[in-house]
């Protein structure tokens, strides 16, 4: 049995896969199995169910996912809409629309991993029907969420489109689970459809820019502005004539498109990059042309044209666009209800923009010009020097502005009467300044600190340059805690000083023309008294602090540590007693040869030779 068998032919045969067993005394040929190694006579393991792995995993993460998506969305603070000042900064615009996307992209990778797991989480889909209920699970579960999320923070009704967004997402991310749940090659197939959908995704992408960018700007003259016009079009927004419908305070202004191309030129005036735009009225409709120099790009503009109606009644703000297009790209009638639908809860969550609507009563096209009836009082005090604010004064300013007038109100209640409050003052905006650069820039808080001791110190229309940082009650309290400030003895220094070093941190052309109405008041109000080298002297003490403490971060910084610390009036301002005062406006051309003359340019000196010994302002 052990050697090879030889056959009647006598040819050698191999063992054979037959055996012999002994069965009741006798052999019989059986089957044997031929196992070799340390498995013989075991059967074979029975294959891995990887699958089975990956949904228990799944499983396992889903809620979690869930989870964290809900609550990520929720607690993620929400981006604030761009604001005029950052329509006027092209880095500004930038960051804010990288900050968007991001944003976009976050969300829409939490639907689209609830989705995935989703797919997953089920037995492998064998069929049609089993895949079909994947995504049918996957829409109510995102839905679920995603409406949830929409209830909690805008306590609203669902909005369509971040309802479709997160159901796409979600199915997108259910798709390829189903694809990588059916197998080696689905999920092969799925990642050459993911790549020809890029590749698809971003040429449509340039074909657009391609075609939302032209050559040339749109054939239309800009309305011109000058300074006499926009301080018309400022007196003539705070006139008006009494308008019975709306009410006791209620006026009426009938804008002529001209006078509203003049205010779009002064508003796009501002910023780094070139843009126009002209307005066309008609009963109860408006056509807007505008251009846009672009960006990083030479020779390309973005040329929009709106047209439609719209109204304002009452503080409701009802627009309908018939056309909205960029350049040669018209944009489809849902994406411009979804627009106006932006545009109106961007103005309901700005409060600034949400003043300005509620201050308007009534705001409609007639045939070449706007009618326009306003609360007289609340657009003149709060609404209007607002608007001119966010023509030159950055929102993060007017911000600090208020929490630093704040503070000082609230310090001049323990700030001692006598010769020293100027003093007192000026060490108590300074530290706070000192305090909030921890978590802030410091040449910001230091013209933050400037501007709220020229409003409360100086002028309380200094308020027109930086926008409305008091109300009713903060001015009264102001008027009690800040008066009587004198200093070196004189009242009309301490004006002098701080309306100077804010009309210093002043540099953008619209400031500067508030700041020309600023100064025709004063001129009205505390005029008349003849030339002061002393006042001059002030104004120039105020201007040297200003900009030393605002110049780049380590001069800002020395200042506050400087001012925050012990210090007397010489180092802000030096005796000014003895220069001459009341000159007359012939003596000043007789005496000293005008501005500029001999006598006057050695006074000038004594002034700068002064000043150059206060440690404050250098």
């Amino acid at each position: 049995m052990h050697g090879a068998m030889e056959g009647p032919s006598g040819m050698k045969r191999e063992p054979s896969s037959v055996g012999l067993v002994a069965v009741g005394g006798r052999s019989e040929h059986a089957p044997a199995l031929l196992v070799t190694g340390a498995g013989e006579g075991r059967d074979p393991a029975p294959p891995v169910d990887r699958f089975g792995w990956r949904c228990r995993v799944a499983i396992v993460l889903l809620p979690l996912v869930i989870t964290a998506v809900f609550i990520g969305l929720l607690t993620r603070p929400a981006l604030p809409a761009p604001t005029f000042w950052g329509f006027q900064n092209t880095s500004e615009l930038v960051r804010w629309l990288v900050e968007l996307v991001s944003g976009v992209l976050v969300e829409a990778g939490g639907f689209a991993a609830v989705g995935l797991l989703t797919a997953l989480a089920l037995p492998r889909p064998r069929a049609l029907r089993a895949r079909l209920l994947r995504y049918l699970l996957c829409i109510v579960l995102v839905a679920a969420i995603a409406g949830a999320l929409h209830l909690v923070r805008r306590d609203a009704l669902l909005a369509p489109l971040p309802l479709m967004t997160a159901t796409l997402c979600g199915l997108f991310g259910a798709w390829i689970g189903v694809q990588v749940a059916r197998g080696r090659k689905p999920a092969r197939w799925m990642l050459r459809q993911l790549l020809a959908a890029l590749l698809v995704i971003g040429a449509g992408a340039l074909a657009l820019v391609h075609f939302a960018l032209v050559d040339e700007r749109l054939p239309f003259d800009v309305a011109p502005i000058r300074s006499e016009d926009k301080r018309r079009l400022v007196r003539q927004l705070r006139s008006g004539h009494y308008h019975p419908k709306f009410g006791v305070h209620a006026r009426r202004l009938l804008l002529a498109q001209d006078d509203v191309d003049r205010l779009l030129t002064w508003g796009l005036s501002i910023g780094d990059v070139p843009r126009r735009a002209r307005v066309r009225f008609d009963r109860r409709r408006f056509d807007l042309q505008a251009s846009f120099d672009v960006p990083f790009l030479t020779s390309r503009y973005a040329n929009v044209t709106v047209a439609g109606e719209g109204e304002v009644v009452r503080g409701v703000l009802d627009v309908e666009l018939d056309e909205l297009r960029i350049g040669a790209v018209p944009l489809p009638g849902f994406l411009r209800s979804q627009l106006v639908a932006w545009i109106i809860a961007t103005i309901q969550e700005d409060a600034d923009a949400r003043d300005v609507l509620a201050s308007i009563k009534l705001l409609r096209p007639q045939q070449g010009a706007v009618e326009l009836v306003y609360g007289r009082g609340q657009f003149g005090s709060r609404t209007l020097p607002n608007l001119l604010a966010r023509l030159g004064a950055h929102p993060d300013l007017l911000t600090a502005t208020r929490a630093h007038v704040r503070h000082l109100v609230d310090a001049g209640r323990e700030v001692p009467w006598g010769s020293q409050r100027f003093v007192h003052f000026v060490h108590a905006a300074f530290s706070e300044a000192e305090r909030r650069s921890k978590t802030s820039r410091p040449e910001l808080e230091n013209r933050a600190a400037i501007y709220a001791l020229a409003i409360l110190l100086g002028h309380h229309r200094v308020e027109f340059l930086v926008g409305p940082v008091l109300d009713r009650e903060l001015r009264r309290e102001a008027k009690r805690y800040t008066s009587r400030v004198r200093l070196r003895g004189r009242n009309d220094w301490t004006r002098h000083y701080w309306i100077s070093a804010a009309i210093a941190l002043l540099s953008s052309e619209a400031a500067s023309d508030a700041v020309g109405l600023l100064k025709e008041e004063l001129d009205a109000r505390i005029g008349g008294s003849g030339f002061s080298f002393s006042d001059l002297m002030a104004d120039r003490a105020g201007t040297m602090l200003a900009r030393a403490a605002t110049r780049d971060e380590a001069s800002a910084r020395a200042m506050q540590r400087r001012l925050s610390g012990k210090f007397t009036v010489d180092a802000l301002f030096p005796p000014a007693n003895d220069l001459p005062e009341g000159i007359t406006a012939r003596e000043l051309r007789t005496m000293y040869g005008g501005v500029g003359g001999p006598l006057y340019r050695a006074t000038e000196a004594i002034i700068e030779r002064r000043l150059a010994k206060c440690a404050a302002l250098r």
